[in-house]
């Protein structure tokens, strides 16, 4: 799941990869929640609050939304360096260690918590998964061309509203355009579309979150 890249991949491989990676997201998103009371993956969310806290004169506030934003770009960031180096090298399992030093850094962000007074543990422990949603995020949507975004349930969402709007238009009997529903099973077919309405805005990758 974390060797082939692009086009090289099957649709199963990527099902298998988005299913186990957002259960991952899922339940970190939900523990800092429960933790902390601020998402660690919902970064349109967290652009809409620290607006809010901003027009609000509450800097203080403002200033944690924005290092929550700032966290996980900078994750996004760290994963893109670390696939780039691992790419011009050779490194075949690039992947498999981007996604390795995210569970090294959850294993210390608990070891953080553990160890830090619960005032001061809060804000480290959701900037920390921020950058590590950051991270995740940027390697899965690096790996499948864009195909996966862990936590970005808007470009999902507007995915899904296209690819239904092209099957609902498309006759009967004409070839399907879109690597959505199309070129689902051929990897060459979806890199033939690349042009098509699904993928017009390349997939919105970089998005990050919503």
């Amino acid at each position: 799941m974390l060797v082939r890249e692009g086009d090289q991949r099957t649709i199963d491989i990527d099902v298998r990869l988005a299913a186990l990676l957002a259960a991952v997201a899922g339940a970190l998103n939900a523990a800092g929640f429960q933790a902390t009371g601020f998402f660690s993956a919902n970064m349109t969310g967290n652009v809409s609050a620290l607006s809010d806290h901003l027009g609000l004169a509450q800097f203080g506030l403002a200033g944690l939304f924005l290092s929550l934003v700032i966290a996980f770009i900078a994750g996004a960031f760290v994963s893109g360096l670390l696939i780039e180096a691992g790419r011009n090298r050779g490194v075949r399992a690039i992947y498999a260690y981007s996604i390795t030093l995210e569970a090294g850094m959850l294993l210390a962000l608990g070891v953080v918590d553990l160890w830090l007074p619960s005032a001061q543990s809060g804000s480290a422990l959701v900037l920390g998964l921020s950058f590590v949603m950051g991270l995740q995020n940027a390697a899965t949507t690096r790996i499948s061309n864009a195909r996966i975004r862990i936590t970005h349930v808007s470009g999902m969402a507007t995915d899904i509203g296209l690819g239904l709007a092209v099957l609902a238009s498309t006759q009967p009997s004409a070839p399907m355009p879109g690597p959505a529903f199309g070129c689902i099973s051929s990897p060459s077919c979806r890199s033939s579309s690349a042009a098509s309405v699904v993928s017009s805005s390349t997939w919105r990758s970089a998005d990050g979150c919503c």
